[in-house]
């Protein structure tokens, strides 16, 4: 197992939230690119995922307006787009298209704080690990929410370092993260 790759792809991906946050999507896509290159993708692959995932997240900053403006139908179409981007993504690195809706479901649930549905669809999006991995991978990611939402970077950085050492451990041809 590769240490220094687990540290490196975990502060990219806490790199990605912080990214988010701050809307600098250019600087967010680059970032993803930088995951998927080091996971061994060509650098177009790579650069085409990460644009996709950058505009899922720039698109989910627009169901969350919607959440907010107490607008449930606007929400979901927002919603629906974020899906159809990340399915972009998931089609390029050959992961199964449910992955997409996984991680649509997992972050709506997430900001409408239904904590215990939201570990469900991570579990789903981490299916072809085992049980104990599974709940690992679902623990971290919750402690990296959890780090995101305190404004923790350190925090944040610590957990998506066990996420990845945890899934590079597992040998996987295809790794089920995509953003």
């Amino acid at each position: 197992m590769n240490t220094q790759l687990a540290d490196t792809l975990g502060r990219l991906q806490a790199k990605i939230y912080w990214l988010h946050d701050a809307e600098k999507f250019d600087e967010l896509a680059n970032t993803a690119s930088k995951i998927y290159q080091l996971l061994g993708h060509s650098e177009s692959l790579s650069n085409q995922v990460g644009s996709f995932i950058s505009e899922a997240y720039r698109i989910s900053d627009d169901a969350q307006i919607a959440r907010f403006a107490g607008d449930p139908q606007k929400e979901l179409k927002h919603y629906s787009e974020v899906q159809l981007q990340l399915a972009k993504a998931v089609k390029l690195l050959h992961l199964p298209v449910e992955t997409a809706e996984y991680q649509v479901q997992w972050w709506m649930l997430s900001r409408h704080k239904k904590i215990i549905a939201a570990l469900s669809y991570i579990l789903k999006q981490h299916n072809q690990l085992s049980v104990l991995a599974k709940a690992k991978l679902s623990y971290y990611s919750f402690q990296i929410g959890l780090g995101h939402n305190q404004r923790n970077l350190a925090k944040c950085e610590k957990y998506s370092t066990h996420y990845w050492n945890l899934l590079l451990q597992s040998k996987e041809a295809m790794y089920p993260y995509i953003g």
